[in-house]
């Protein structure tokens, strides 16, 4: 019988805890802000690094194939250490703004 209550309990609280977790399109409108802020120089502003700087420093098409099959982690390690000539903002932004940041990336993907 005590499994069966803790079994209970946690179908009676799962959709709550569910409904406090941020939605993916939560996560990419804040994502939007920072990216805006941040990234748009040489991303562009949609994502595909066709701006002056972007081609400058060959800037990476955050649309392609290549960077949408990248796990979230291995673009948040992007993110947070640099890569290339892209600098490094894990000094600048907290876990979840560089989540959000991802899932904005990841929005630019689908609308390609």
């Amino acid at each position: 019988m005590h499994n069966f209550m803790r079994i209970k309990l946690l179908l009676n609280i799962a959709p709550l805890i569910w409904m406090a977790l941020p939605s993916q399109a939560q996560k990419a409108q804040e994502g939007d802000a920072i990216f805006k802020e941040l990234c748009v120089g040489c991303h562009g502003n949609d994502g595909r690094a066709e701006t002056e700087m972007g081609k400058k420093v060959k800037a990476a098409d955050l649309t392609s194939p290549e960077v949408q099959q990248q796990s979230d982690a291995e673009l948040a390690k992007v993110v947070m250490a640099g890569q290339k000539k892209m600098p490094a903002f894990g000094d600048k932004l907290g876990y979840d703004e560089i989540k959000g940041v991802i899932a904005y990336i990841r929005q630019l993907g689908k609308h390609q």
